[in-house]
C-alpha cells in the first residue's frame, strides 16, 4: 500500500454542484505520519504540486485524526495539525485546512464542504413596511382599510414618510379613507418629521 504522500494529485474528487460544467471540489487527505521529518518534504512537495494544478479554488486538504489510545495521542495529533498548517503558510499556500476528528467523520465532513451554500436557509426576516406601516398613525391601532389604502397609495415608506401636507389629507381621502384616519396619519408624519 503507497504511502498517502506518494499520491500526485488529489485523494478525492466530489462534484460541487451537479450539472454545473464538471465542477469538482478536490481534496488531499493528511495524517500525523505526513508531519514526520522523513515525510515533511515529500507532503509539502505534494501539497504544492496540488495547489499548482488547480490554484487552490475547489480545493481543500483534510486532516484526520486517527484513532488514539491515550490523551497524549490526541495531543500529538493536534501538534501535528498545527504542523501542516505552520507548513503552508510558511510556504504561501492559502488552500483551507480542514481538521477531522476520526476517518468515521470524513463522510460529512466532504458533504459540508460540497454542499451548496444556497442550501443554507434564507433567515425569515419581516418586511419592514408593512411591519412598520400599521403603527403609522395618531390613532392606534391603525384600520386594516386605512392600512390597505396607504400600501396601495405609496410604492416604499420613504413616500408615505413624505405625508406633511394639508394637500396630502385630501389625496388620501380621494383614494378611499375616511377624513379623519387621512389626518391622524398626516398629523403622524409631521410630528415625525418634526422628531428627526
Amino acid at each position: 500500500m503507497p504511502l498517502e504522500n506518494s499520491l500526485q494529485t488529489h485523494d478525492i474528487a466530489v462534484p460541487l454542484v451537479p450539472h454545473q460544467n464538471g465542477r469538482f471540489h478536490r481534496a488531499i487527505i493528511l495524517t500525523q505520519s505526513c508531519t514526520t521529518q522523513s515525510h515533511k518534504a515529500g507532503t509539502l512537495s505534494r501539497v504544492q504540486h496540488f495547489e499548482a494544478l488547480g490554484g487552490g479554488t475547489d480545493s481543500s486538504i483534510i486532516f484526520v485524526q486517527m484513532p488514539a489510545s491515550s490523551q497524549q495521542c490526541c495531543q500529538q495529533a493536534l501538534q501535528a495539525f498545527q504542523d501542516v498548517q505552520f507548513l503552508l503558510l510558511s510556504n504561501s499556500i492559502y488552500i483551507p485546512v480542514l481538521y477531522v476528528a476520526s476517518p468515521e467523520a470524513l463522510p460529512s465532513a466532504i458533504k459540508t464542504l460540497t454542499s451548496p451554500v444556497s442550501s443554507i436557509p434564507e433567515p425569515n426576516l419581516p418586511l419592514a413596511a408593512t411591519c412598520v406601516l400599521p403603527y403609522c398613525t395618531d390613532e392606534f391601532p391603525m384600520k386594516a382599510e386605512t392600512l390597505t389604502a396607504l400600501s396601495d397609495i405609496f410604492p416604499n415608506m420613504r413616500s408615505v414618510a413624505s405625508l406633511q401636507r394639508e394637500e396630502d389629507t385630501s389625496i388620501l381621502v380621494a383614494a378611499g379613507m375616511c377624513e379623519a384616519e387621512a389626518e391622524d396619519c398626516v398629523e403622524f408624519w409631521k410630528a415625525e418629521y418634526l422628531a428627526e
